[in-house]
């Protein structure tokens, strides 16, 4: 029985480093993206003009509105720095969004790991998202690269409490956002 856990730990934690690398992967396309045409995807004024009748353009102004969130992923596959023109999958689960100004504290474009897509919902228990950010080489909650917080609908502490993780909670309360 041990061993049936310690695999299944095992296989979680490999899914967590996957995803991690997934991240990781995205915010790289989108800064090279940022770094070839001075824009960000999904924002860009030049991308109908660029890459044809398939896609829509941004309006330039730094922020991926909600009605720009699809076009991220559109600029990004049709410049060749992701393999789909949609939204990916988490290998946890969920998704991998990007997101303007999540919350009032977060302010500016991030990548958001969320049950679904365009969405805060929470998709990681406490204990998941501590081990996200160890495999991310940090260990505080709420600073760093990665930064935990609660999903919508969950009480504030259920995901962080006192700047710890609440690892006496053990459902889905958290998310992930990546500052770009």
């Amino acid at each position: 029985m041990a061993a049936a856990f310690k695999g299944t730990e095992l296989l979680e934690s490999a899914r967590l480093q996957a995803c991690m690398s997934d991240l990781n992967r995205y915010h790289l396309s989108i800064i090279n993206y940022h770094d070839q045409y001075g824009q960000w995807p999904g924002n860009d004024t030049g991308a109908k003009n660029r890459f044809g009748n398939n896609t829509e353009d941004g309006d330039g102004k730094g922020l991926i509105l909600k009605n720009e969130q699809p076009l991220v992923w559109q600029h990004l596959y049709f410049s060749k720095l992701v393999d789909s023109p949609h939204p990916p999958s988490a290998r946890i689960g969920g998704s991998i969004s990007v997101i303007s100004n999540p919350t009032d504290e977060l302010q500016g474009n991030f990548l958001i790991l969320s049950k679904t897509p365009g969405t805060l919902a929470p998709l990681l228990t406490p204990h998941q998202a501590m081990i996200l950010k160890s495999k991310a080489g940090e260990k505080k909650a709420d600073s760093g690269t990665f930064i935990v917080l609660a999903g919508e609908g969950v009480g504030g502490d259920s995901c962080v409490k006192n700047g710890e993780f609440n690892l006496a909670y053990k459902n889905p309360s958290c998310i992930i956002a990546f500052g770009f």
